[in-house]
């Protein structure tokens, strides 16, 4: 696992779901939807394994949830 301090420039992606199309999330399976209404709502469905990438600090609200983790465990390393 890296230990060496990771930032990714906030400029560069307008959303967090722009970063996940963009970045090298886009390596793994993922499907987006977006919520128009009194607030904006984007959500990203993806299939992802194993993986060691750093995401960006955003103005966003961003909630993950496992659907499935089999044998797989979480290490949110934040510094």
């Amino acid at each position: 696992m890296r230990t060496e301090n990771v930032q990714v420039a906030r400029e560069a992606y307008e959303n967090y779901a722009e970063f996940y199309r963009r970045s090298s999330y886009s390596a793994f399976p993922q499907q987006h939807r977006t919520i128009e209404g009194t607030g904006r709502y984007s959500m990203i469905l993806v299939e992802q394994g194993r993986h060691e990438l750093a995401d960006p600090a955003v103005e966003e609200v961003v909630i993950s949830t496992p659907l499935s983790a089999p044998a797989c465990s979480y290490d949110w390393n934040m510094g």
